[in-house]
């Protein structure tokens, strides 16, 4: 490194091609379905090449120490185990997994589930259904799903003046958990709110052992999310409100998130649980009509090196003014959702890889929060460039069972 590169704080880094896995959870019928089955002795972190699972934090890592439920065996909650890595922050148990953070103090916090599928409303009405515990301990601990067309994806999306990350999608529909079990419905890029019953808390039963069943359904000029209790069989009518007629896509990426800001803050204002960081309860994830994606996931970066690329998407975050040489020179490259207002921000790239190249090396600035830095690096690509919608929505049968 030249002694200009070093004054101007420019990092080069190495990435290594982790295996490429081709993706194959759907039927024919274009249907994505995840049980996450499996049932390992003892709290297991979990992966899967299905899946892109990312988990940050405002500090760099350091999330603080929190006791997650499930103790050392698996039992069930309200047994606890105590996390303190990012690296535990996602781990499995009795045939589901489970998402569990603390941010730091003050600070903020979250891990985004991403499926190997693109959800398709295009000919008809397309559904999302996930299984997730209802048990709560403050408000400021919460779930959220983001639908983002493909191109405008984001690693990390967030509310406008989230600490630490870059804003919204440049379009996108979320779906936000609020208030003590209420759900909040908005669309970008305007940040319009579609939803008319937040006000109004679902009916659940607040428990980490019970994991309950919600369904967004999407098309026919309507959006609609249902609740559905597996014990007391109740079904329940959150949302239906009309589609926006501007949305501009009808074909997403779907992202579960949980999030993590200073959970021991404004606790007053929680009638349910205790106060503190919270462990959600995922299970049972079907998207219908689904596309197929596959992920191919690059390993940590090291310093001064050229890494190998696959036809694509390169996908990562980063900190700080970022540049990218294809082989034909360093070129400056703008975020997905555009130019940031704060340089100390985590932003997110989406870029497709050209025809013709074989490598690729990144670098950038450092700015106010520290040195330039890139993480949660992967390529995506497609199946299939038709993206087929495959067949209309079905029954998504019994949840399963819970343990």
């Amino acid at each position: 490194m030249t002694r200009r590169d070093c004054t101007t704080c420019l990092l080069a880094v190495m990435l290594t091609i982790g295996s490429t896995v081709s993706v194959l959870p759907a039927d024919k019928q274009g249907i994505f379905i995840e049980t996450f089955s499996g049932a390992p002795p003892s709290p297991t972190r979990w992966s899967s090449p299905n899946w892109d699972v990312v988990v940050h934090d405002r500090t760099d890592g350091a999330t603080n120490m929190m006791h997650a439920d499930h103790d050392e065996t698996c039992a069930a909650p309200p047994t606890k185990h105590a996390i303190a890595s990012h690296a535990d922050a996602v781990f499995q148990c009795r045939d589901h997994i489970m998402t569990a953070i603390n941010s730091s103090d003050p600070g903020y916090a979250v891990a985004y589930l991403t499926p190997a599928a693109v959800v398709d409303w295009t000919a008809g009405v397309a559904t999302i259904e996930f299984d997730v515990s209802t048990g709560r301990s403050t408000k400021r601990d919460w779930i959220d799903l983001w639908l983002t067309p493909l191109e405008f994806n984001m690693v990390l999306p967030s509310d406008a003046g989230t600490p630490d990350l870059t804003g919204a999608p440049r379009k996108a529909l979320h779906f936000k958990l609020i208030n003590n079990f209420a759900w909040s419905i908005r669309s970008q890029p305007d940040d319009k709110k579609l939803s008319v019953s937040d006000w109004r808390n679902v009916p659940v039963p607040y428990s980490h052992k019970q994991r309950d069943r919600f369904t967004i359904s999407i098309g026919s000029q309507t959006i609609s999310m249902h609740y559905f209790n597996i014990e007391t069989r109740q079904r329940f009518l959150i949302e239906r409100v009309a589609l926006p007629q501007g949305l501009g896509f009808s074909r997403a990426v779907v992202q579960f998130g949980h999030h993590s800001y200073t959970p021991s803050k404004d606790c007053d204002f929680m009638t349910i649980g205790s106060c503190g960081p919270n462990t959600w309860h995922w299970g049972n994830v079907k998207i219908t009509p689904a596309s197929l994606l596959t992920f191919t996931k690059i390993e940590p970066p090291g310093n001064e090196q050229t890494f190998s690329v696959v036809p694509g998407y390169l996908r990562f975050a980063a900190r700080g003014p970022t540049e990218i040489d294809w082989g034909r020179g360093w070129v400056a490259v703008e975020p997905v959702n555009g130019p940031v207002a704060n340089e100390g921000a985590f932003a997110s790239f989406f870029l497709p890889v050209p025809t013709e190249a074989s490598q690729v090396r990144l670098r950038g600035k450092a700015t106010w929060a520290g040195p330039w830095q890139a993480k949660t690096i992967s390529i995506w690509s497609k199946v299939a460039d038709d993206m087929p919608t495959g067949g209309g929505p079905t029954g998504g049968g019994p949840p399963r069972p819970q343990k």
